[in-house]
């Protein structure tokens, strides 16, 4: 019986745990909105070419994929849609 009962405390602890870590790293994903910029996708507009116009120093596979995150999105775009882009470094 003692031995059943550390092993579902050990659990919970495990588990707790995870959940800590799993949640530490969400909240450092998110962007403060103060640091990001609105950018309405015109015709012919890509993600590629959004990003070499905002990235600054950022490299560009990496800002695209910032993007993609922030809003939610895959690879597709579309005219008259409103992006949220983080910052360029």
């Amino acid at each position: 019986m003692r031995k059943k009962l550390v092993l579902v405390a050990s659990l919970i602890c495990s588990i707790l745990v995870i959940i800590t870590i799993l949640s530490s790293a969400q909240a450092q994903k998110v962007t403060s909105t103060k640091d990001v910029c609105q950018w309405t996708v015109r015709k012919g507009d890509t993600l590629w070419k959004i990003a070499a116009a905002n990235r600054g120093n950022t490299e560009i596979r990496k800002y695209i994929y910032q993007i993609q995150e922030l809003n939610n999105i895959g690879s597709t775009i579309y005219p008259g849609q409103t992006l949220l882009l983080p910052p360029g470094k």
